[in-house]
């Protein structure tokens, strides 16, 4: 289980619903920490590593996209 990060985005200040939304907007799905527990979960998404760094880098920077603007 070491290829998959746990990332909490609490700290941006946005609901779950909001953050699902940009997301999608930017073009990344993530499966969202509320599929493992509603209340442990919340303001996480899973990502994987196990893919190519190319890949990684692209997911990272439409994230960043959809958390920023």
């Amino acid at each position: 289980a070491t290829y998959l990060a746990w990332v909490d985005l609490k700290a941006y200040g946005l609901t779950v619903e909001e953050l699902k939304d940009r997301c999608h907007k930017a073009g990344v799905e993530f499966t969202f920490g509320t599929f493992f527990g509603e209340v442990l979960g919340e303001y996480h998404v899973r990502v994987n590593l196990a893919c190519q760094h190319d890949r990684v880098r692209q997911t990272v920077d439409q994230l960043a996209k959809a958390i920023l603007g």
